[in-house]
């Protein structure tokens, strides 16, 4: 499976950096509760986000879903807090960490999960970081 992204990957943007498989979770019990020290049982389920990265030297931050088959270019630089669109999960993500904004950024995005409702598997991103 893993081939699969890569090739996926490397045919839009060549070699990645990082690659990640992170799961999706459930709560039997406690929604946000565990990291506010409260009761959460919280578990791995088979529904799963595959993410793999690399670098470019554009100065932009190039994002591709490939399971809603949908592709972002945006200047790095001028990255601003999103409230709406499927980028704003790893957007906000990036802003938040303070990350290097001399660096630009090429992501493949690859949710493992139902298609319905189509924002439910970009929820998976902040995992990742």
């Amino acid at each position: 499976m893993k081939n699969k992204f890569l090739e996926l990957y490397q045919s839009r943007f060549g070699t990645p950096k990082y690659s990640v498989i992170s799961p999706g979770r459930a709560n039997i019990i406690g929604e946000h509760t565990d990291y506010n020290h409260g009761l959460a049982l919280p578990f791995a389920i088979d529904q799963h986000l595959v993410m793999m990265i690399g670098e470019n030297s554009l100065g932009k931050l190039r994002i591709y879903a490939a399971d809603i088959d949908e592709y972002e270019e945006i200047d790095i630089s001028n990255l601003t807090y999103q409230s709406e669109g499927w980028t704003r999960y790893f957007i906000n993500s990036l802003i938040a960490a303070e990350m290097n904004r001399s660096i630009g950024i090429d992501v493949v995005l690859v949710a493992i999960c139902p298609k319905e409702p189509v924002y439910l598997p970009l929820r998976l991103l902040p995992v990742d970081f």
